[in-house]
């Protein structure tokens, strides 16, 4: 499966966008034919990170936008609706989101041999 993995750096308002994303941009991307699914993670800190935080690594969000194949990603970002909404992500976040574009593995654990916890 193929994904669009745009991670947001925490700054003020981050809440307030937040919101804007989970109300307004979303529901827009989910009506975009070809579109699997999104997937919004709240980021937090580890304590065990092996690497300092500072605001160029200190990311507050991840959003996932998952596609059935790297064509059907293609002819989407290539669609006046897909151009439209990404374009919208970008105005909306450009100075604190970095995108990437995956191809994903799913690799699960056997739930019923592996009983030891």
């Amino acid at each position: 499966m193929y994904k669009i993995i745009g991670y947001y750096k925490r700054k003020d308002g981050i809440e307030e966008f937040a919101e804007e994303l989970k109300n307004t941009l979303i529901p827009r991307i989910l009506k975009i034919h070809g579109v699997i699914k999104v997937e919004v993670t709240d980021l937090m800190v580890s304590n065990s990170s092996p690497t300092d935080v500072t605001p160029d690594n200190d990311f507050a969000l991840m959003c996932e936008i998952y596609f059935a194949s790297p064509d059907a990603l293609q002819k989407i970002l290539a669609s006046e609706e897909g151009q439209a909404v990404a374009q919208s992500w970008i105005n909306d976040a450009a100075d604190y989101l970095v995108a990437y574009v995956g191809k994903e593995e799913v690799y699960r654990a056997n739930l019923f041999t592996n009983l030891n916890y």
